[in-house]
């Protein structure tokens, strides 16, 4: 039902830290794997996803203080 109301998906198993943000959240998708810091501002459209069939890590980590918004990419 919070995902039909607000646009924003978050599972259960990610792992969200103190202070976190997320302005004007339509589209925002937070995985299973991943993980956000403390004081953290996610901005509109913002998908910390992945994908693979393996039981691994497959989504971001963003650490603490970050601001983030659609487009951005993890250097790997």
């Amino acid at each position: 039902m919070g995902r039909l109301f607000t646009g924003i998906e978050i599972h259960p198993g990610a792992i969200i830290g103190r202070r976190v943000f997320i302005d004007h959240g339509m589209g925002v998708v937070v995985g299973e794997t991943a993980e956000i810091g403390d004081d953290v501002l996610i901005y509109q459209g913002v998908v910390l996803g992945g994908t693979s069939l393996e039981k691994v890590k497959r989504h971001p980590t963003i650490g603490s203080g970050v601001v983030t918004g659609s487009g951005a990419k993890n250097n790997r």
